[in-house]
């Protein structure tokens, strides 16, 4: 039996890995909410960086809301380590504040004059 979908509550998401103290940017519909677009959104996108210590961070915020692969059998197991989200580039998870997806940071990919201060 499939688990019902947690509210959508991304405040409460951005709270867990803003304690956590996770290095990450918002992006997706919730970045063009605040700029001020009327379109809806039901999930919550995050490019995190992908240092060591940013992804245990990152890990400990995911466990803190108890995610799990979204669209993936229950059963299916995921572990989460730095070690993991290292190996991959873009996660969906479902979490008890809603859908979150994880992307990998592109920003040490662009040449060092378009990174911005």
């Amino acid at each position: 039996m499939t688990a019902l979908p947690s509210p959508f509550e991304p405040r409460r998401a951005l709270d867990v890995l803003g304690r956590r103290r996770v290095r990450f940017v918002v992006i997706g519909g919730i970045a063009a909410a605040a700029r001020g677009s009327p379109s809806a959104t039901f999930d919550l996108d995050v490019c995190y960086a992908r240092d060591d210590e940013n992804l245990e961070r990152l890990a400990a915020a995911l466990q803190e809301l108890a995610a799990r692969l979204r669209g993936a059998p229950e059963d299916v197991p995921f572990l989460f380590d730095a070690a993991t989200l290292k190996a991959g580039d873009h996660f969906t998870f479902q979490t008890s504040a809603g859908a979150l997806d994880c992307l990998r940071s592109q920003l040490q990919r662009l040449p060092a004059r378009d990174r911005g201060p």
